[in-house]
């Protein structure tokens, strides 16, 4: 476990500073990279307001029931060494397949373990501080240099600035934001102790959205107990697909051959695809991931919405899978009886005495029917939008005009780099951000693989913007210079 305090080489304040805002994989990971290719020297700090480092909401998990959604074969902080968590865990005595599925709790301790040993291993160059707290706004001066103000009104000076803000809060669909408070609505479906509670004191419960945490959640009832009747509703109804066979390989020149003009011409071709090898559409689907960010820059802004609103919950069904074992217990509820799920619009929500009366409508027949839950759970996913995270950071810097949010509301408008473009479309060599605020730029921009590649990526475009050679390293300023 990394302390507070922890630092390498305290007595040399003058270095160039990197300040990271989050502390969860992307930012755990970023500060590794940077710790171990350090060509000059470097003070690096860590903002992150949890007692643990490298966890973030993914790998917090606090049962080993939740399961990570790729096989331990590959996992890994290093994008050289793609096996290195499943070795990280055969050496600390967790002996388990590469191709196996393992708790999430067991990937953060990775997490946190590789950070620390990237900075103990470090040269004498890097000095590392670990903050415990929030930022809260980040000024920045005209001639050179940011400050990050904390949630404590103290500042840090920083050269360079990098957003690893992770996912934003939960949604909460409209007819549920006047109600999030009731203790018959759930908005977090990791609140470990709510979701224990539940199968004890509840017969019928209503959870809304089918993705990969509708079926965490119904895990989680089912191993606390739970004897009552569970059904899922999302408007279109589609669950995630489960893992099993995939050979990407077979497919390779048949994705790398694609070069679509637009979002059907790539609709037909993969459809298509999956028709001629209907055994292995994971294959398919897994062949495309290398070729997910070219093709989507060169959908216009026209498709890429369509896919937002239209394919994105189908493609992300097929993409993102859930592990068997997990894949397995809701075809069991689901077979006896015990789980439903489907499509419906969830029109009014009345939280009474003893239950919450719910109004939906099935948007193929229009016909709208009325029910009653003791719990509504809400599985619905995070707020892509970071204007509407309610995050006074975030307000600070568009408020500044230094971040923009694309016009999809996916994240941040970025360079290829991951530096953030200004109102202006100028790309900041201050500012920089890492991890799903960079979807705008490749969409694929959620998982172990494309993240770990970014912070590998990020912290070499750091180290190397840093070197007293490249005339963009520190410089002193004063308080005035900043702006307000």
């Amino acid at each position: 476990m990394i302390a507070p305090t922890d630092s390498l080489s305290p007595g040399l304040a003058e270095k160039p500073a990197i300040v990271i805002i989050g502390g969860g994989f992307s930012g755990a990971a970023l500060a590794a990279h940077l710790a171990a290719g350090a060509l000059s020297p470097v003070r690096i700090v860590l903002f992150e307001p949890s007692s643990r480092v490298g966890r973030g909401v993914a790998y917090n998990a606090t049962g080993d029931h939740l399961l990570l959604n790729v096989p331990a074969g590959k996992l890994s902080v290093w994008p050289e060494r793609p096996g290195d968590f499943a070795d990280w865990c055969a050496a600390s005595g967790r002996l388990a397949s590469r191709d196996a599925f393992l708790p999430r709790a067991w990937f953060g301790a990775y997490v946190e373990a590789e950070l620390a040993t990237a900075l103990r291993t470090a040269s004498g160059l890097v000095e590392f501080e670990r903050r415990h707290c929030r930022a809260h706004s980040v000024r920045f001066s005209p001639g050179g240099g940011a400050l990050v103000r904390t949630e404590h009104g103290d500042d840090v000076h920083a050269d360079r600035v990098v957003l690893a803000l992770g996912h934003g809060p939960s949604t909460v669909p409209p007819v549920f934001r006047g109600l999030a408070a009731q203790q018959r609505i759930v908005r977090d479906p990791r609140d470990a102790a709510r979701i224990n509670a539940l199968a004890s004191t509840s017969r019928r419960v209503l959870i809304v959205g089918t993705g990969l945490t509708m079926i965490d959640t119904v895990a989680s009832l089912a191993r606390t107990g739970f004897k009552g009747d569970v059904l899922a509703v999302s408007r279109r109804g589609v669950p995630a697909r489960s893992h099993g066979a995939s050979d990407p390989a077979a497919h390779r020149e048949w994705a790398g051959a694609l070069h679509p003009a637009r979002l059907t011409e790539l609709i037909r071709a993969v459809r298509a695809r999956c028709e001629e090898h209907p055994e292995d559409w994971r294959g398919v689907i897994d062949s495309l991931r290398p070729h997910t960010a070219r093709l989507w820059r060169t959908l216009g802004p026209h498709d890429r919405r369509r896919f937002q609103k239209r394919v994105a919950p189908y493609w992300d069904a097929h993409r993102h899978r859930a592990p068997q074992v997990l894949a397995g217990t809701i075809a069991m509820l689901l077979e006896r009886g015990k789980l439903g799920i489907g499509a419906a619009v969830i029109e009014t929500a009345r939280v009474k005495r003893h239950h919450v009366e719910v109004e939906m409508r099935a948007p193929r027949t229009k016909q709208s029917s009325r029910e009653r839950f003791d719990v509504v759970i809400l599985c619905t996913g995070p707020e892509p939008d970071p204007s509407k995270w309610g995050s006074p950071l975030v307000d600070s810097l568009l408020s500044q005009g230094v971040a923009v949010v694309d016009p999809l509301g996916l994240g941040f408008v970025t360079d290829g780099r991951g530096a953030l473009r200004t109102a202006s479309g100028v790309a900041s060599e201050r500012l920089f951000t890492i991890g799903p605020l960079r979807r705008p730029d490749s969409w694929e921009s959620t998982a172990v693989p494309e993240l770990s590649r970014q912070a590998q990526d990020l912290a070499q475009t750091l180290i190397e913007g840093m070197k007293p050679s490249s005339g963009r390293g520190r410089r002193a300023a004063t308080s005035k210079e900043y702006s307000q």
